[in-house]
């Protein structure tokens, strides 16, 4: 699991997935005239390769827009709605150092997960240890070293 979570960490710095103007349409479910309006005003940005190509959009991208969507569905208004949703991503890149963090990921048999999320900066001899509960319970614990 260690090598494993190692691997995931690396693919999503790689990602580089594009999908198409429709794909995002569907996906999101904002008509393409909406996506083409936020990328007129700055709220998201595509990418062409050469002149009269298609657009394509990244998957950060897309989770813009899901998270324009969501908060116009709030009842916000379309500036207030990407201001909102720039703020979200602050959280996700926040979580996403966090996960940069773990060293190893395991799963007892009584089907515990056991995320080991590395030494204390200020006490290098303890770590910290997150366990996780089937019913997905979390408890952080701090592990003596030798």
């Amino acid at each position: 699991m260690e090598n494993l979570a190692k691997e995931v960490r690396e693919a999503f710095a790689k990602m580089d997935i594009k999908i198409s103007l429709k794909e995002l349409s569907s996906t999101t479910s904002v008509s393409p005239s909406q996506i083409r309006y936020w990328e007129k005003k700055g709220y998201i940005k595509s990418i062409q390769q050469q002149k009269n190509q298609s657009h394509t959009y990244t998957i950060h991208t897309l989770m813009i827009v899901l998270g324009i969507k969501h908060f116009l569905n709030e009842g916000y208004t379309l500036s207030a709605a990407y201001e909102k949703q720039h703020e979200q991503r602050g959280l996700f890149q926040a979580l996403r150092s966090l996960y940069q963090r773990v060293e190893k990921v395991d799963k007892k048999n009584n089907g515990e997960i056991v995320i080991d999320l590395g030494p204390l900066d200020d006490h290098p001899n303890q770590r910290v240890i997150a366990n996780i509960s089937p019913e997905y319970k979390v408890s952080l614990t701090l592990k003596e070293e030798n």
